[in-house]
C-alpha cells in the first residue's frame, strides 16, 4: 500500500520515457537498499549514535570543532 504522495510519484514517472522510468526505479530501489542497511548497522550497533554525538559535544567544548555552518554549503 502506497500513500497518495507516492501513488502522485508513480503517475508522473509512468509518463516518462522508459529509460528514464528504469534510472528512477533502479536510484529508488538503490535508496531502500541503504536505508534498509543503515537500520540493519544500527542495529548492529547500538548506542553508536549516541557515542558520536557525545564526541562531537566534547570537541565543541574543547574547540576541536565548530558548529555547521550551512551558509558555507550554498
Amino acid at each position: 500500500m502506497a500513500t497518495e504522495l507516492l501513488e502522485k510519484a508513480f503517475l508522473a514517472a509512468a509518463e516518462l520515457p522508459p529509460a528514464a522510468q528504469d534510472w528512477l526505479a533502479q536510484r529508488l530501489l538503490d535508496e531502500v537498499r541503504a536505508d534498509y542497511k543503515w537500520d540493519e548497522l544500527f542495529t548492529q550497533y547500538p548506542g553508536v549514535l549516541d557515542q558520536i554525538e557525545a564526541e562531537a559535544k566534547a570537541c565543541l567544548v574543547t574547540g576541536d570543532a565548530k558548529p555547521l555552518d550551512p551558509s558555507q554549503f550554498g
